[in-house]
């Protein structure tokens, strides 16, 4: 017996096929059946219209194809970062095309760990990146601090928004670790965050930096307290020691 085929598996096979016409994916976005709905939302070539009708829709499965279409707008997809929806959200997030200022002033108010995770590898500017290194909710700070490559003042901002091992532990290992940081973390209290900073090429040049300023102010100091003894042959042979470890620095 021939399986019965239903006006809902008609209307998804147009919305899914390539070849829809503009004119049945304008009746097919009238479905009763949210499937077909997102089926036409996520259509290669539907509408800047269509899509905008279906932002508004009640199921948020729908809102976040319309997010996840390479043809919605800007501005749609600003609008569509504040949905109520988190699933809208991220499918908002991730498309990279929302506008910084959207995206900044979105990211501060987000706090689920789910948000913190597609932030991750969002394809955002190091701005948006910035903001949401300095959010007060850790897991979106836990997010940023996960990503490759953070830029010094989104390590600065992590370090600077306050203690929290996951985050300390991610930035200790990023690669623009700052040698001063790289100093402050290797003293910390926790094993793990004190060993992967001290592991760092960061690391490594504070140390080496810090040997040769310590080096510097001796060479000077020296040279002080010979003038202080008196005599311009002590200031001058003085002056030749401390030359002498400069040039070995």
């Amino acid at each position: 017996m021939a399986e019965e085929v239903n006006e809902v598996d008609i209307s998804g096979a147009l919305a899914d096929s390539p070849d829809a016409s503009a004119e049945a994916l304008e009746l097919l976005v009238r479905s009763p059946d949210p499937a077909v709905r997102r089926y036409v939302a996520s259509h290669p070539d539907v509408s800047t219209a269509l899509l905008r009708s279906l932002s508004a829709d009640d199921n948020y499965e729908v809102r976040a194809a319309v997010a996840g279409s390479a043809n919605s707008s800007q501005d749609l997809l600003d609008a569509l970062l504040a949905d109520r929806d988190l699933d809208v959200r991220i499918a908002a997030l991730r498309t990279g095309r929302a506008s910084d200022a959207a995206l900044a002033a979105q990211i501060v108010k987000e706090r689920q760990h789910r948000m913190g995770n597609a932030i991750r590898k969002a394809p955002v500017s190091a701005a948006v990146v910035l903001a949401a290194a300095s959010s007060e909710h850790v897991r979106i700070r836990r997010g940023v601090a996960a990503r490759k490559g953070l830029a010094e003042p989104a390590i600065r901002a992590l370090h600077a928004a306050g203690y929290d091992k996951e985050v300390y532990l991610r930035i200790a290992r990023q690669g623009a670790l700052p040698p001063d940081l790289a100093l402050v973390l290797a003293a910390c209290d926790h094993p793990e965050i004190a060993m992967a900073a001290a592991a760092s090429p960061a690391y490594s040049t504070a140390v080496s930096t810090t040997g040769r300023n310590r080096l510097t102010l001796a060479a000077v100091a020296l040279v002080l307290v010979l003038a202080a003894v008196g005599g311009a042959g002590i200031v001058g042979v003085g002056g030749l020691i401390a030359a002498q470890v400069m040039r070995t620095l």
